[in-house]
């Protein structure tokens, strides 16, 4: 979803503590400022009587930008929510993306460790902040590459940030991107919003411990814009 409504977010799986959709583009993870229809509104509309459980309210375990789609983690109990951020703070959480920046990067393969500063802190102080990176594929012009990215701490726009600092700005970012960049990615392969996709994330189950790992395939129009760029769509999820 770019325009108008947002489509429904896809569930990936479901039991009595956690709830893991891929969500579409264009739907805040959770309200804030012009953000009304949420995913966790839709989470509480899905879950209907069950989304509160003894005084907690299913949410999301960790957020997604509006502009970016793909797997989303939601909790259904205080518990569940507990042990996803213990395993959040202890880097335990593993996630790819799937990100079209301009340009080639060089090296093809690398990681990013430039401190960031607090976006909620007028003041703030530069955090650690690692993120690596893999190309995968450059567009015919080599204008542009994709990319894997796997942020290994959770800065806000921490990927955006980190690929616009190295010069490879994300494709369609308005707010840390090159607007020439962005603006010949739409008039030439029809990119009509942020090409960032949370495609894959692996955890622990927080009731037992099991392993899991889920995944969300490239949505359609992300596809076509590869095509365009004469860059073959992954089939693998990093």
């Amino acid at each position: 979803m770019i325009d108008g409504a947002p489509t429904a977010p896809r569930v990936l799986f479901e039991d009595d503590w956690l709830l893991v959709v891929s969500k579409p583009a264009g739907m805040a993870t959770q309200a804030g400022r012009g953000a009304s229809d949420t995913l966790e509104a839709w989470a509480r509309d899905h879950l209907g009587a069950s989304a509160i459980r003894n005084g907690f309210t299913v949410g999301a375990a960790h957020r997604l930008d509006r502009g970016t789609s793909g797997v989303v983690v939601l909790a259904k109990r205080r518990p569940a929510m507990a042990g996803f951020s213990r395993q959040l703070s202890d880097r335990r959480v593993r996630k790819s993306y799937l990100a079209l920046v301009k340009g080639v990067p060089r090296p093809a393969k690398s990681v990013i460790r430039t401190p960031l500063v607090d976006l909620h802190g007028a003041f703030g102080v530069p955090q650690e902040a690692s993120t690596r990176y893999e190309t995968i594929a450059s567009s015919s012009d080599r204008s542009a590459s994709l990319l894997w990215c796997r942020p290994e701490t959770g800065r806000m726009h921490q990927i955006r940030r980190h690929l616009a600092g190295m010069l490879h700005p994300l494709a369609g970012d308005d707010r840390y991107g090159d607007a020439g960049f962005s603006a010949g990615c739409r008039a030439q392969w029809v990119l009509e919003r942020l090409f960032l996709h949370a495609a894959s994330i692996a955890f622990a189950h927080p009731r037992d411990g099991a392993a899991l790992t889920f995944s969300a395939p490239l949505p359609t129009d992300l596809i076509d814009v590869l095509a365009k760029a004469g860059i073959a769509a992954p089939t693998v999820v990093g």
